[in-house]
């Protein structure tokens, strides 16, 4: 009945989808993020949004407005945000010249330099906050997930291993004459090798030197 005799067109509809994950235009003017609250989806851009809207030295740009309409402990996180005015990049993008792309990078370029700039003693949320820990207590469950991590696992476990990390990384392991290797002439003209012998499947044992810093 309503499809027949109403002249209602829904205003709401889908713009992309990836996974289980989607964006959905209400109207011409708002946007509604639908992802699972489960941990492996994005999460924090409305904490991060909030975040440098208190920094006065920030000139990234941001959506004029943003409202989360989930908890933290539901299943689905909702974020709705002002939808940009204009064309996306993806729209205009084969039509600006040389220049006018360069410049679009510069300008991102200069916008994740702003944000290295935000840093913390040690790993925390944007809030603050601890983080999940998927290290030592990880579990495969939902958010919020069963352990926690803050600056303790940065002290006690991260700093204390460091130096030995740093060595790891100097001492590089090589393998000398592992990938030589020899080609065996050809049969016919046209090819120019008919088979390849590798050293690493003739020699029986690998001799391991550690490489100069």
């Amino acid at each position: 009945y309503h499809r027949t005799y109403q002249q209602y067109g829904s205003r709401i509809r889908i713009l992309t989808a990836r996974g289980n994950s989607g964006m959905w235009a209400l109207g011409s003017k708002l946007l509604l993020k639908d992802f699972p609250n489960d941990g492996f989806s994005p999460g924090n851009n409305y904490i991060t949004q909030n975040f440098l809207r208190n920094q006065p030295s920030s000139t990234i740009p941001l959506v004029k407005e943003m409202q989360l309409l989930t908890k933290p402990t539901d299943k689905t996180y909702l974020p709705l945000m002002s939808r940009a005015e204009g064309k996306t990049l993806a729209e205009v993008w084969d039509t600006l010249s040389e220049v006018k792309k360069e410049n679009i990078r510069d300008q991102l370029v200069d916008y994740l330099k702003q944000l290295r700039k935000f840093t913390a003693p040690g790993a925390q949320t944007v809030k603050g906050g601890k983080i999940d820990d998927l290290i030592l207590g990880n579990c495969d469950t939902h958010r919020p997930r069963c352990k926690k991590s803050g600056l303790q696992m940065t002290n006690e476990i991260s700093d204390k291993i460091s130096p030995v990390v740093k060595a790891w990384h100097y001492c590089r392991i090589e393998h000398p004459q592992y990938w030589n290797c020899w080609l065996r002439p050809p049969f016919s003209k046209c090819h120019n090798w008919a088979r390849r012998f590798s050293m690493r499947y003739l020699v029986p044992e690998r001799v391991h030197e550690i490489a100069n810093p």
